[in-house]
């Protein structure tokens, strides 16, 4: 008779054991709070980069359409009177919401420097939630802003009122495109070379979408030097001061002109 012998099953007991498990555990939970902030910060650092690059894009938009309109977004001169950011996205044919708002969906603002004829400009943009951005719209602010830089150096640039938020720790999350407009404006210079007794001349400036200015005079052997913005219109009259059609009329573009009046009783560009 056959005799049939049965083997036990062998039962594989091998494994993690529990402390084995716990040590696992706290090992990723210490690579995860060493890893994540690095991670995040690198997030953070490539969407400044990013809104960098867009806010310098925008801040050459402002230009160019200074160029082309004659007024900086925000100020055009007639009706309907618009936005910064609608002027911007009409001119640039952008989507509005590509304009007033980054990728964080945080509002941008656009500042001007105080005065009559701005030669600064800012774009802002804060990059971290619950860091709003304060007024800049006093020359002490907006330059207390311009200032700044990212080593946040706010012992020498102090924050402005409304900034108190913004400190050495944060001040990283600002981005800022600083627009230099000073080579948008044209620069002319009015000569009254004339030796003639009847040596009186005048120029009268037109701004862009705005009546005419009040007529100014030249006296024999002086000269003036005028900053105008683009597009607008000089008129200039010989000894005849302000009476009649202009004698020389000028529509600014950029750079540097010199314009002579002389013994010929005419206005000379050089």
């Amino acid at each position: 008779m056959k005799t049939t012998t049965t083997q036990p099953v062998r039962i594989d007991t091998t494994g993690f054991t529990l402390i084995e498990m716990i040590g696992v555990i706290a090992i990723m939970g210490i690579l995860a709070a060493v890893i994540t902030p690095n991670a995040l910060r690198t997030l953070d650092r490539a969407a400044e980069r990013a809104e960098a690059d867009t806010l310098h894009n925008l801040g050459e938009q402002v230009k160019l359409s200074f160029k082309v309109n004659g007024w900086l977004p925000g100020l055009k001169p007639t009706p309907p009177f618009t936005t910064w950011d609608q002027d911007l996205w009409t001119f640039a044919d952008m989507n509005p919401a590509d304009i007033v708002t980054n990728k964080r969906q945080m509002a941008r603002v656009f500042v001007l420097e105080p005065g009559a004829m701005p030669k600064r400009a800012m774009l802002l943009s804060s990059m971290r939630s619950g860091l709003a951005l304060g007024p800049a719209n006093t020359a002490a602010a907006f330059t207390a802003v311009w200032n700044w830089n990212a080593a946040g150096d706010l012992t020498l640039f102090p924050p402005p009122a409304g900034w108190a938020a913004w400190n050495n720790t944060n001040i990283e999350y600002l981005v800022i495109e600083r627009v230099n407009l000073q080579a948008v404006y044209m620069t002319i210079n009015l000569s009254n070379n004339t030796a003639k007794s009847t040596n009186l001349v005048g120029y009268r400036i037109q701004p862009v979408g705005g009546p005419p200015g009040g007529l100014q005079t030249l006296t024999k052997g002086t000269s003036q030097t005028l900053t105008m913005r683009p597009n607008e219109r000089l008129d200039l009259y010989n000894t005849n001061v302000g009476t009649g059609v202009p004698d020389y009329t000028y529509i600014v573009s950029s750079g540097f002109k010199v314009i002579d009046f002389d013994d010929t009783n005419f206005w000379t560009p050089q």
